[in-house]
């Protein structure tokens, strides 16, 4: 699915899942990747692009953000070197008045317009998204990788948070997919997309990660009910929240006395439950 892509190449641009579980859970990366995925109604930063607007970070902004330079400077690198921010300058063309974000690797001593395929060399007339006193020369401006921003708006730090706590039970043996399409055999209608499946020391587990407490009835049939038809030895429900609703749980023991009753032949899962108190708890802040 294109989650588990996103979930893939972020991992890969890491280099491995307890890496980029270190760099989700880490206070000030996460500041950050939360300010760069944030909509219009954050004030720092520079909102660019049609339709979909993405947000553009200045050293200053990344600064304010965390109210000291150094840890500034040392996020920035940090995400930089590993791929995740992208070094580029704004630019206005004044041929169609468009502002635009450009990598590095796409200007010279000029530029390109994306909109209207202007030729332009910039001068100091071109950074009208800079401060006015900051005019003299163009400033870095970082976006996130566009497989990262995908994949932390869709939710993957729960999934990767989760992964990583399974894969630290493991005694001799871990893998996993992430963001798995799953359809009846011969049958091109898909039921349902499973968070992440892992085998952890020959156990089939498979689960759903989400970052708020509750779990909708229709959702957990479907779990269950692809649980049973792969004979999954586990069912895991993880969220970054402090503890599970009541109604989570009671949904989950609905869909249990349905699928599973006293006739029923089929294995039946163990379930474990998840929190944020579990997952997080030796996280530093």
């Amino acid at each position: 699915s294109d989650d588990g892509h996103y979930i893939k190449r972020s991992i890969k641009e890491a280099g491995s899942l307890k890496e980029l579980c270190e760099m989700l859970t880490d206070d000030c990366i996460k500041k950050v990747l939360d300010l760069s995925s944030s909509g219009p109604e954050r004030k720092l930063g520079l909102l660019l692009g049609h339709p979909n607007k993405r947000r553009y970070l200045t050293f200053a902004d990344v600064k304010a953000v965390l109210r000291d330079s150094q840890k500034a400077r040392a996020v920035i690198e940090r995400l930089a070197e590993s791929g995740f921010l992208e070094r580029g300058f704004v630019f206005k063309c004044f041929e169609c008045r468009c502002s635009e974000w450009y990598r590095v690797a796409e200007i010279d001593d000029s530029f390109v317009c994306k909109r209207c395929g202007e030729r332009c060399r910039y001068t100091n007339t071109h950074l009208n998204k800079q401060h006015p006193r900051r005019r003299y020369e163009p400033i870095w401006f970082y976006r996130l990788k566009e497989v990262v921003y995908q994949g932390y708006l869709k939710n993957m730090t729960a999934t990767i948070v989760t992964l990583h706590w399974l894969e630290e039970q493991a005694n001799e043996a871990f893998d996993y997919l992430c963001g798995v399409k799953v359809s009846r055999e011969r049958s091109a209608t898909e039921l349902m997309e499973v968070d992440f499946f892992c085998f952890l020391d020959g156990q089939l587990v498979m689960g759903e990660a989400k970052k708020p407490d509750r779990l909708k009835q229709v959702q957990v049939n479907k779990y269950v009910e692809v649980a049973s038809l792969i004979g999954a030895n586990k069912l895991v429900f993880s969220t970054l929240s402090s503890d599970w609703a009541t109604s989570a749980k009671r949904n989950v023991k609905s869909a249990f006395e349905r699928t599973f009753d006293a006739a029923s032949q089929k294995r039946k899962p163990e379930i474990q439950w998840l929190t944020g108190s579990d997952l997080l708890a030796d996280k530093k802040p």
